[in-house]
């Protein structure tokens, strides 16, 4: 899928993942060889991703879309309802029910934009802010039949795929 030699990527990952240990345990500073080891590996998953993200808004929806979709749904809260945004985020909600298509693609300046007042800093320096799952901001765009299906945080943009089949799952 990556078209690189597996055992050379997963030699990489591996030093990544000790790299990550090392910072996660305190054990040492990492050194500037790490450190650009480690934006490399980001630059070149983040460019395998990307390809990956332009082919699949060439041909559609993927199965990989479709099996995601099942599990965000599966962790609706209780009572099965779709909540529509969060307050803050209920403009973006309703303007994300509007849009056709099955990719959107926002900066994140547009997105304040929608709605009206600026994303939280955690939105510009966290992934785990975009995370689809159903009791955080992502309800604003669940609820309105949308994923994030990547978020660059160095370019400020986030890519929004529905969920489903290209139509709003009821």
């Amino acid at each position: 899928i990556l078209g690189v030699d597996r055992d050379d990527l997963a030699e990489r990952l591996e030093r990544v993942r000790q790299t990550r240990n090392d910072l996660a345990h305190f054990r040492t500073e990492i050194s500037p060889a790490s450190r650009a080891e480690l934006r490399e590996c980001a630059q070149f998953l983040r460019s395998k991703y990307l390809d990956y993200e332009r082919q699949a808004s060439e041909t559609g929806s993927s199965e990989r879309d479709l099996r995601e979709a099942r599990l965000i749904y599966r962790a609706r809260p209780s009572g099965g309802k779709k909540r529509l945004g969060r307050g803050r985020y209920d403009s973006l909600s309703a303007w994300l029910a509007q849009q056709n298509g099955v990719r959107l693609r926002l900066t994140f300046a547009q997105l304040e934009e929608v709605m009206g007042s600026r994303l939280p800093a955690s939105a510009w320096r966290s992934r785990a802010w975009w995370a689809n799952v159903w009791d955080g901001p992502a309800s604003a765009w669940l609820g309105s039949g949308w994923r994030v299906a990547y978020v660059d945080l160095d370019e400020g943009q986030v890519l929004f795929a529905r969920l489903g089949t290209g139509k709003r799952e009821g």
